[in-house]
This record gives structure tokens, C-alpha cells and sequence, in this order.
């Protein structure tokens, strides 16, 4: 396991160094590992970088794939009209908004928004943008990271019946004194030892 949990990394670069994508599936303390997607671009004015992040746990991975699929497929066709979908696992505490939208210059850009529930019950979102152009470089990092992810995911064995256990258990004589004492009854009992 590498550096805070991490198991595997790529980062592509796009827009000569403007934009980066790190793909990072880490494992919590808890045993869930998940796909740390970061979106880093530079601010206009200044050096500075914004970071967005979307997290998504191996129980989400099916919604997440379907609404990226679902937004690619409308993108590859060139429909100018405006995607919005939403895709969350049944009872989760994530859903996923996939958008696409066109600009004046005829460009396509995907959008996807993770809102997610904190502990304290306040609502999260962070928003990552993939701009038709870059697409190519950014399934680069996404296709592998994916693929790994499902890879990865624990296969929860089926619960095992407990064996029975054999018990004998003999009654002890009720008197002390010297008198002959009776043999005790046995009597056999079936006890399940849970593990």
C-alpha cells in the first residue's frame, strides 16, 4: 500500500500543464478502497491551482459508470441538446450529475458533480469538468483507474454454517458422604459454536 493508502495512481497532464487529472485509489482504514478523482486547473490571474474532487466508493461504481457511459454516448453523437441526469446506488449517500453542455464555439464538455451527505448531514458538492477535447487524454487515466477499481473490489465470502459440537455432560452426585453413589445419567446435548 503506498503513500496515505494509495494503490494506485496515474496523473495526466492536458492544455500544456493548465489542467491535471489524478486518478488515486486509496483504501480507508476501514477497508474500503475507492477511486480518488481530482481535477487541478490553474486560476487565470496568479499562479495558483483549484482543486476539485470526486469520490467514488467500489458500492457506487455501477451508477458512476452508466451516467459517464450515458454522457459519452451523447457527446460521440454530437446532440446539441443539453444531458442532465442523475445516478446514485439505491439508499446511498452519494448521487452523481452528469451533464453535457455545448458552448458558442460548437464545443462539448462533460460535467460530473458528486453531492454527497456528510456526517453532519450537510450536503457536499464538487464538480469536475472534461472538456471534449481533452477527452481522449482523460480516458488515459480514467479507463485504467476503472478498471482496477472493479478489480479490486472484495468478494464478501458466503456466511459458513457453523459445525455442530459434541458435548457430554455428566451430573454430579447430589450427596458427599460415603454412600455408593448411583452412576449419573449421561445426556447428550448439540451445542453451535458461532465464529
Amino acid at each position: 500500500m503506498g503513500h496515505r493508502g494509495e494503490i494506485f495512481t496515474r496523473k495526466i497532464y492536458v492544455k500544456d500543464g493548465e489542467k491535471t487529472y489524478f486518478f488515486n485509489i486509496k483504501e480507508n482504514r476501514y477497508g474500503d478502497r475507492f477511486l480518488n478523482m481530482v481535477e487541478s486547473s490553474k486560476k487565470k490571474e496568479g499562479g495558483d491551482f483549484v482543486r476539485n474532487s470526486i469520490m467514488i466508493y467500489q458500492e457506487d461504481l455501477i451508477p458512476f459508470m452508466d451516467g459517464f457511459s450515458l454522457s459519452r454516448t451523447h457527446l460521440d453523437k454530437r446532440d446539441k441538446t443539453m444531458l442532465s441526469l442523475s445516478k446514485a446506488k439505491e439508499g446511498g449517500r452519494r448521487t452523481f450529475h452528469f451533464s453535457v453542455k455545448w458552448n458558442k464555439f460548437g464545443w462539448g464538455s462533460i460535467f460530473i458533480s458528486e453531492e454527497r451527505a456528510d456526517h453532519v448531514s450537510e450536503r457536499r458538492n464538487e464538480t469536475i469538468l472534461i472538456d471534449e477535447r481533452d477527452l481522449e487524454d482523460f480516458l488515459k487515466g480514467y479507463e485504467p483507474a476503472m478498471s482496477r477499481l472493479r478489480e479490486e473490489k472484495k468478494e464478501v465470502p458466503a456466511p459458513s454454517r457453523p459445525k455442530p459440537v459434541k458435548v457430554r455432560i455428566s451430573k454430579p452426585s447430589r450427596s458427599t458422604t460415603a454412600k455408593p453413589v448411583k452412576a449419573a445419567k449421561k445426556e447428550r446435548v448439540k451445542i453451535t459454536v458461532k465464529k
